[in-house]
C-alpha cells in the first residue's frame, strides 16, 4: 500500500510526506520516466537534464520516506541504436549509484514500451552489471504482455525485483485492461511471485 508520486522540490516533499503519515499512507516510489532526457542520449545537455532529473528524484525520495525511484533507463530510437542505449544508459546510472547509496533510495528500472530491454535475461543482466544493491528491477507485468509471459519474467529477474507494477493487457484488440479481464494469466504470476 501506499503512493507512488512524480518528482518534487525537497521542502514540498517534507511536506507531502508528513501530509501522508498524518492520514496513514506512505510513499513507497518517486516516478523519474525519463522520456524527455533519457539517459542513452548522445547529447551531453540531454544527459546533464537527465543526470539532474534523477538526482532530483532521488534527494525527493529520501525526504518523501520512499525506497525507491522508477527510472526508465533508455529509449531506443531512429537515431539511439540498442547497443549505444544499452552503454550510454548503464555508464549514467553508474554515475547515479553513489547518491542512491548515500540517500538509501534504491534506482528501479522498469520495463516499458521503449523498445529496450526485450527480455527477461537481458533485464536481469543489466541489473547485474551494474553490480549494485541500489539498482534493481521494477517490473510491469502488463508490459511484457505482447511479446512474454509475465510469470516467466517474474522467475528468471528474482530477487532483482524490488518493486511490481500490476496491470493487464489483452492481445486482442490490444488494449489495456481490468486486472483479470486480459490476457496475464495471474493464478501463475501469483505462484511465480511466491516462489521468488
Amino acid at each position: 500500500d501506499g503512493l507512488e508520486v512524480p518528482p518534487m522540490p525537497e521542502d514540498k516533499a517534507s511536506q507531502m510526506r508528513e501530509a501522508a503519515e498524518a492520514i496513514g499512507l506512505r510513499v513507497h516510489s518517486v516516478i523519474y520516466g525519463g522520456w524527455e532526457a533519457p539517459l542513452s542520449s548522445a547529447d551531453p545537455a540531454v544527459i546533464r537534464k537527465g543526470i539532474q532529473g534523477v538526482e532530483g528524484a532521488l534527494r525527493a525520495a529520501s525526504k518523501l520516506g520512499a525506497d525507491a525511484v522508477l527510472l526508465v533507463p533508455a529509449v531506443v530510437t531512429a537515431e539511439t541504436g540498442y547497443a549505444d542505449a544499452y552503454q550510454r544508459s548503464q555508464g549514467n546510472i553508474r554515475n547515479l549509484i553513489p547518491l542512491a547509496e548515500e540517500l538509501g533510495v534504491v534506482i528501479t528500472v522498469e520495463n516499458v514500451w521503449n523498445k529496450f530491454l526485450l527480455s527477461p535475461i537481458e533485464f536481469a543482466r543489466y541489473v547485474d552489471e551494474l553490480e549494485s544493491e541500489h539498482v534493481q528491477a521494477y517490473f510491469d507485468i502488463g508490459n511484457v504482455v505482447l511479446f512474454g509471459f509475465p510469470e516467466d519474467w517474474i522467475r528468471t529477474l528474482g530477487s532483482r525485483t524490488k518493486k511490481i507494477h500490476l496491470k493487464d493487457f489483452k492481445r486482442e484488440g490490444y488494449q489495456w485492461t481490468n486486472l483479470r479481464e486480459g490476457d496475464v494469466n495471474w493464478p501463475e504470476v501469483m505462484r511465480a511471485l511466491e516462489e521468488v
